[in-house]
């Protein structure tokens, strides 16, 4: 049996070789690719550089894929705690500070009322 569609291997890049192929850029790229994407200004990043960078946090177990739905629960609930802490730091940060420093009680409650 014979293929009559059949490309043969020497037919593929019959007039193009690796210098035809355009360079990369960002207009290969969709919108979330480039939200996504860090191009380093430097060219290819050192190991230090990639050690350093930041990388989002990863996705929350769906409740679907964990045996354990009280695993699934807890981990959700320390992600909320987190976030809300995080959050509660960011506002009142140097509030806090200021109110573990004072020695009496009262003026504790009283700044944080």
């Amino acid at each position: 049996w014979t293929d009559p569609w059949e490309i043969k291997e020497d037919e593929w890049y019959k007039d193009r070789g690796w210098d035809d192929t355009p360079d990369w850029t960002t207009e290969f790229c969709s919108r979330v690719s480039k939200e996504r994407l860090n191009v380093m200004d430097d060219g290819v990043p050192t190991l230090e550089t990639v050690a350093h960078t930041a990388v989002p946090p990863g996705r929350l177990p769906h409740p679907a894929d964990v045996k354990n739905k009280v695993e699934y629960i807890r981990d959700r609930a320390r992600r909320r705690w987190k976030s809300l802490r995080a959050g509660i730091e960011e506002l009142a940060g140097d509030e806090v500070e200021r109110i573990l420093a004072m020695e009496d009680w009262q003026d504790k409650q009283d700044a944080v009322d």
